[in-house]
């Protein structure tokens, strides 16, 4: 992909280039191919639009083949593998310096704030599955945090992060067998025995009720007041996306402070708290928070606010309703005719399926249905066995929906240990 086929502010005139795979190369380090619009130079200094991040390229080279040929520069439209980048992910954007960045944003912002394919860098979808891993030996700890580290760089879809009551560490994937290739390679490649525990299906929360709630923190750091008192209102979406934090246009903001800054604390504080919900601890989705009053005591860090803020969300979130939340697929299923009947029955009473089309060509019947993701683990092996290997299907992350509550009730059930 050349970025230079595609349309961009104006502010983005010397450079851009995007980071579309990241690999680790133990002898070179860390190594990043990269389609360029402009020209990249080594030992230039570079800003990674998508992390905020200053970066630097220490050496350029073209691939052929599988020989590396060093190079000073690359024009634009080329192809370069680049060594040097310490913060940059796959999918990341790169553009000439920090200034040039503050200059698209601006330029965006008078464009109506819609950044066009070239600066949107890879879309990654919500992770489907999660479990846990520990090396053998806890003398390997440290080298296994390297190792997802690594991972977690060359694979956005790959989430690592860390269960807040035992501390141990959680792989988030997009299904069983990506979290089994990762294990795979974190055994191969970085040479650390690890353990994995039992795959869970990835779930979340939302609140079904809206609610304002009123909080407040009042404390004194040294001979400093600090005080914070807001109102909060939250309402229930049904738009499955990412909790939409925001605030009201009627609340007053101190003038020794801004809006930008109340706002980014703001939503500092109810990320956290939406990080972990009420019911079973999954994340909360489809939830509008909005800041209906603020009072601030002059001086008050955005460090005080934003804990109010987190407090305050975590309250309202136990005082509403809240449901469960399960992710679907959307399956796509290729057997030959004279098994449909099998595989639709399996999917539709033993995997509370919803066939959406049935498609037939060449006594090949193609199968497209809507599917809990919970009732596809295993879904290789036994599409293989009903199928005697003939059958095929691919599965495609769709969307969360409602657990009705017999069923809620019977994972919660589950996943707190009772059955």
């Amino acid at each position: 992909m050349s970025c230079s086929s595609l349309s961009s502010p104006s502010a983005l005139k010397e450079l851009c280039a995007y980071a579309f795979k990241v690999v680790h190369d133990p002898p070179g380090g860390s190594c990043l191919s990269e389609a360029v619009r402009g020209s990249v130079r080594t030992h230039r200094g570079l800003y990674n639009f998508s992390r905020g991040k200053e970066e630097k390229i220490t050496k350029l080279y073209v691939i052929q083949a599988d020989e590396l040929v060093e190079v000073t520069t690359m024009s634009e439209g080329n192809i370069v593998a680049a060594v040097g980048l310490k913060n940059t992910i796959t999918g990341d954007v790169l553009v000439q310096s920090a200034a040039t960045a503050k200059a698209v944003r601006k330029d965006l912002e008078g464009k109506g704030g819609v950044a066009p394919a070239v600066l949107q860098g890879l879309t990654v979808p919500e992770p489907a599955f999660f479990c846990t891993i520990e090396p053998e030996t806890a003398a390997q700890q440290m080298e296994l945090d390297h190792a997802l580290q690594c991972l977690s760089r060359e694979d956005p879809s790959l989430r690592v992060s860390a269960d807040p009551d035992t501390r141990q560490v959680v792989l988030s994937g997009m299904g069983e067998l990506h979290l089994e290739i990762i294990h795979d390679r974190i055994q191969r490649d970085y040479h650390v025995r690890a353990s994995m525990g039992k795959l869970r299906v990835a779930y979340r929360e939302a609140p079904t009720a809206p609610m304002t709630l009123d909080g407040s923190l009042d404390r004194n750091l040294g001979n400093k007041r600090q005080f914070v008192s807001l109102s909060l209102a939250i309402t229930p979406l049904d738009n499955g996306q990412l909790p939409q934090i925001q605030i009201s246009p009627s609340v007053s903001i101190p003038s020794w402070t801004t809006t930008s800054d109340v706002l980014e604390a703001f939503r500092g504080g109810a990320e956290i708290a939406c990080g972990q919900g009420p019911l079973l601890g999954f994340p909360i989705r489809n939830v509008q928070i909005e800041l209906v009053d603020l009072v601030l005591g002059v001086g008050t860090s955005m460090a005080m606010m934003s804990a109010c803020a987190s407090e305050t969300v975590s309250k309202a979130l136990r005082k509403t309703d809240v449901q469960l939340l399960e992710p679907f697929s959307q399956l796509v299923v290729t057997v030959p005719e004279e098994l449909l009947g099998t595989v639709l029955s399996d999917l539709t009473s033993a995997r509370r399926g919803v066939v959406n089309e049935v498609t037939s060509h060449d006594q090949i019947a193609t199968v497209t249905a809507h599917v809990p993701v919970a009732s596809l683990m295993g879904y290789s092996t036994a599409l293989r066995s009903i199928t005697s290997g003939s059958g095929s299907f691919v599965s495609l992350f769709s969307r969360y929906e409602p657990v009705n509550r017999v069923l809620e009730k019977a994972i919660t059930e589950q996943l707190r240990g009772y059955v």
